[in-house]
């Protein structure tokens, strides 16, 4: 991947997750005058506005060690995961873009924009879902839904395009909803709501069988780590709770970057 785009995704990443910090918690504020997104940043306890120095995504939170810079209250470690998490997804959403632009030689072909557009339009959808379940550990109903009929979009088009009308992929795809739904019925209450059940859809609808593989099995391992560190520093694991989509996204994006290489590495073929 190019430094100078690789950069670039990064630096966008942080914007845009600073952004979509504000943008899911200011509809949830108790001051309905606050809900608004226009306006200048300010303290949400001082008030206070903030500075151009007081914005800088993820610097300024290191800088000033997690509190304001005007009352010293202690800013939710929600901001800064959630700008690490942009970041890093543009990144590796970055490197797929330039890899597919590279490696696709019939771009001028409608289906093979089409189906770009589709995965940009996704992956937004996404990004903005993971950072609403790091705050509110929750998945938005109207952008599941609307992931779900892009999803479909994307892989009618995939479907015309490689004439591939088997639909093989279907049961493959069928398996980790399945598994949610049991684990919801053995344990007798809802561990998995519904924006589980559509998120799985969408990530069945836009990788290949062995990539949903690969996706789900990333983001188990990557929250268990981070679901361990966390427990560390907390210094205990019972009631230990971590959002979920993130890692699903992450597990997603690896997926689409590696699948085959991944597959390659641990199935070898002689």
């Amino acid at each position: 991947m190019n430094i100078f785009i690789g950069i670039f995704s990064i630096l966008f990443g942080l914007s845009i997750g600073s952004f979509l910090n504000v943008a899911v918690q200011r509809p949830r504020n108790k001051n309905k005058k606050e809900r608004t997104l226009g306006g200048r940043s300010f303290c949400d306890y001082c008030k206070h506005v903030l500075g151009l120095l007081d914005l800088i995504p993820v610097i300024s939170f290191v800088a000033l060690r997690g509190k304001c810079r005007y009352c010293k209250t202690k800013i939710s470690l929600k901001n800064l995961l959630g700008e690490l998490f942009t970041a890093i997804s543009f990144f590796l959403f970055g490197e797929f873009v330039y890899k597919y632009f590279i490696e696709v030689k019939e771009l001028n072909e409608g289906g093979q924009v089409l189906l770009i557009v589709f995965l940009c339009m996704i992956f937004f959808l996404l990004v903005y879902t993971a950072v609403h379940d790091i705050w509110w550990m929750e998945i938005p109903l109207l952008s599941s839904l609307v992931g779900v009929f892009l999803a479909v979009c994307y892989k009618l088009v995939y479907i015309f395009i490689h004439e591939d009308y088997s639909f093989h992929w279907l049961p493959y795809s069928i398996i980790p909803i399945a598994v949610i739904f049991l684990i919801n019925i053995v344990y007798k209450k809802q561990a998995f709501g519904a924006g589980d059940y559509f998120l799985l859809i969408i990530l069945g609808l836009t990788l290949k069988p062995v990539e949903l593989f690969i996706a789900l099995e990333t983001a188990v391992l990557a929250g268990a780590l981070v679901g361990l560190l966390f427990a560390a520093k907390a210094g205990k694991l019972k009631g230990l709770t971590i959002p979920l989509v993130p890692f699903l996204v992450f597990g997603w994006l690896v997926a689409l970057n590696w699948g085959d290489e991944i597959v390659n590495f641990l199935l070898p073929v002689n």
